[in-house]
């Protein structure tokens, strides 16, 4: 019975072996990279993340895009419902890396090219999402990528579904009761459990921990035998961990970019190209710890001359927060939308973004939800 069960595992994700790297919204170092931005998710594909992680949320015109919140306002800053607005609109907006909310579409057709890639997405289940997983399933069999995806969900009903939709995608259970996972292939949770190891070994059921990033615990989950991967917003600390520096291969890519300094040079050419020249990519790799994209015949160009930080944009940081006295929440980082709800004094909250508008500062505590830095104890 066990070589049996075991057999049907391997046959549902032969994609799967040894330890596996899921670098979480990509490798987006907690605020270094724009969460769900090209260039969060090109840093972990040339650190050789195995997955891409990507969260869903659907447009008023049915569009699916990645983004972890329902609002735009803790990465993008403007108080912009996903569900109520149409894609065109939200394109207007970019996050930290200088970049708009992309379609899932969009990221398939980034990284169809090359057949390493893997994605990871996650499904909700609320009012807003309906109707989410036949949408994805239908994306991806237009874009053939049956193999090369893995499903996972918070939502016991969102799974079945997709495993209804798409039986031979695996699919991860997220959170609540392992003893329930049923037909998923695998668990995850933010904690490593050793009960919860073991019936999952039991029952030939992979274990993924997720928030993963520091180094220490990143080496004690690889050399665990029972935890099958991580989920993680480093994925540059497993790289190094698993000394491949030397061996980096070469990660194929068909993206569009243009320069934004006033110039940049061609490496392997003489070519010297002014700001705004309009490039295509069809490739990255890491050099020296570097990313560099490749624009064919062996010519490379720094990503540093590509993207720039959009200063406008909140900044990802975690930290915890106390108020000095009462504190309207407000809906932007600006304080122009009031909720309608106040924080008591005195009292303590964490915090996941932080935006500097002309030197005031404003906190976020999740979602659309931002206090003014002047109501914050030093």
């Amino acid at each position: 019975m066990r070589i049996k069960k075991l057999a049907l595992l391997l046959l549902f994700f032969p994609f799967i072996c040894g330890f596996t790297s899921i670098a979480h919204r990509g490798e987006n170092q907690l605020g270094k990279y724009a969460e769900h931005s090209f260039l969060a998710y090109d840093h972990a594909l040339a650190d050789q993340s195995d997955y891409l992680e990507l969260d869903l949320q659907k447009t008023a015109d049915n569009i699916l895009v990645v983004s972890h919140d329902d609002n735009l306002s803790r990465v993008f800053g403007v108080n912009k419902d996903i569900a109520k607005s149409k894609f065109k609109d939200l394109k207007k907006y970019h996050n930290r890396s200088d970049e708009p909310i992309h379609s899932l579409q969009e990221v398939f057709s980034r990284y169809h090219t090359d057949p390493k890639v893997k994605f990871m997405i996650e499904t909700k289940k609320d009012d807003s999402s309906a109707g989410m997983e036949k949408d994805l399933v239908k994306l991806i069999k237009k874009n053939h990528l049956q193999k090369r995806v893995l499903f996972e969900s918070f939502s016991i009903s969102s799974l079945a579904l997709l495993k209804k939709l798409a039986p031979n995608i695996p699919r991860t259970q997220l959170g609540g009761d392992y003893h329930n996972i049923g037909n998923s292939q695998f668990y995850s949770n933010g904690f490593y459990d050793k009960k919860t190891a073991k019936y999952l070994a039991q029952h030939e059921k992979g274990y993924i921990i997720w928030g993963v990033d520091k180094t220490s615990a990143i080496k004690k989950m690889k050399n665990d035998g029972n935890v099958t991967g991580i989920m993680t917003d480093y994925s540059n600390r497993l790289e190094k961990i698993a000394e491949t520096n030397l061996l980096l291969p070469v990660r194929l890519i068909k993206g569009k970019a243009f320069v934004k300094k006033p110039f940049a040079i061609v490496q392997n050419s003489k070519q010297i190209l002014p700001q705004n020249t309009p490039l295509k990519l069809k490739s990255l790799v890491l050099q020296n710890g570097k990313l560099m994209y490749g624009l064919g015949q062996g010519c490379f160009i720094s990503a540093s001359d590509l993207y720039k930080v959009n200063k406008k944009a909140p900044k990802t940081k975690v930290g915890l927060l106390y108020l000095k006295k009462k504190a309207i929440v407000w809906k932007d980082p600006k304080g122009k939308e009031n909720s309608g709800r106040v924080l008591r004094a005195n009292s303590k909250w964490n915090y996941f973004a932080v935006s500097n508008v002309s030197g005031h500062h404003f906190y976020n505590l999740g979602g659309n939800q931002w206090i003014d830095g002047k109501m914050v104890k030093k």
